[in-house]
């Protein structure tokens, strides 16, 4: 019993890292960085038949199946958090104003994002389009 359930946990774990990896690189191809997704898919698609080879051996038990579903699932949720923390999406606030444009640029800078602040002519006559977004190092 005690194997079945270190097969099940390897299995849930195996998913949960191929996942991960999965959100990663498709963070990465979004962003241009072709290289890095290349070799983050490669680890990525090892662990998977890795995993998926282990529950197709073992399909005579249900367990391995639901923890490979279980895995998935939280290896959606671990992707996302891992997103958030090493921040590669990309945000951007967009602002078109007649008010006051510059200042609220320097605001937006003063809060650490990057500012670029063009103009252009309206129906109603000058308007600023402010695009924000955070600073790259």
């Amino acid at each position: 019993m005690l194997s079945l359930l270190g097969g099940a946990l390897l299995i849930f774990l195996a998913r949960v890292t191929d996942v991960s990896l999965a959100t990663l690189r498709m963070l990465f191809l979004v962003r241009g960085k072709r290289y890095y997704a290349g070799g983050i898919g490669f680890l990525e698609v090892i662990i998977y038949i890795m995993a998926l080879k282990y529950v197709v051996d073992r399909l005579h038990s249900p367990l391995n199946l639901v923890f490979y579903a279980l895995g998935f699932a939280a290896g959606n949720v671990v992707g996302s958090f891992i997103e958030e923390k090493v921040a590669l999406g990309q945000v951007t606030l967009q602002v078109i104003t007649d008010r006051r444009p510059l200042e609220l640029a320097q605001r937006l800078r003063s809060l650490g994002l990057g500012v670029t602040v063009t103009h252009g002519l309206g129906l109603n006559g000058r308007h600023y389009y402010i695009s924000a977004s955070p600073e790259r190092s």
